[in-house]
């Protein structure tokens, strides 16, 4: 490929790209609009491909930040568990909350995905078949959805390991404290919410 032809080809794939974007606008994973902009690939891609079809996968698209909802509220409902004196189940509570958090984002293991509805999506898929043997196969992928923005490295970067690090403590502690309420109430024999309000 000469220069004028890369030059060429990559206007054309920066105007489709554009085109894309200005006329469908964001195309969040497995939505509707990532599905006509799969089969818009696949229709650009008859013309220099010698085959092309739509590969289809179902996947959990809401798990990958649904976390953040979820946890949230797991964490309000040990604390009102605790007040309620329910320390076992709101210390479980805040294990299990931690444990999906960090399976989720920061593992990726998707253990927890089956909580979130599944939905279908398509990858456009196009082949170039060799002119002579095989010796190699080239694949070039990327995607056609919408990736979520991570603001807080543009608009406040400085806090943003300030912003991690609360996230980590309040992981910890919440586990921390919420098992010592458990030891301390029922190997001492003592309410931990009597002794603080007792102190103030």
């Amino acid at each position: 490929m000469n220069t004028q032809t890369r030059t060429s080809a990559t206007n054309f794939a920066f105007k489709i790209t554009k085109t894309i974007i200005d006329s469908i606008g964001p195309r969040p994973s497995c939505s509707f609009e990532s599905h006509i902009t799969a089969r818009i690939l696949q229709f650009l891609y008859q013309a220099f491909c010698d085959s092309t079809r739509l590969h289809t996968f179902v996947t959990h698209p809401n798990a990958f930040l649904g976390f953040l909802t979820l946890v949230p509220w797991i964490y309000i409902s040990c604390i009102l568990l605790i007040f309620l004196k329910f320390y076992t189940i709101a210390a479980l509570g805040f294990t299990i909350a931690n444990i999906i958090a960090t399976s989720q984002f920061i593992f990726y293991k998707g253990t927890f995905d089956f909580l979130y509805t599944p939905k279908t999506g398509y990858n456009a898929i196009g082949i170039i078949n060799p002119k002579k043997e095989l010796r190699q196969q080239v694949i070039i992928s990327g995607h056609h959805d919408s990736a979520y923005e991570f603001r807080y490295m543009r608009t406040t970067p400085r806090l943003y390991r300030i912003r991690v690090a609360s996230i980590i403590l309040s992981m910890v502690l919440s586990v921390a404290i919420g098992w010592l309420t458990v030891l301390n109430f029922y190997c001492f024999g003592s309410d931990p919410l009597h002794r603080i309000f007792v102190a103030a």
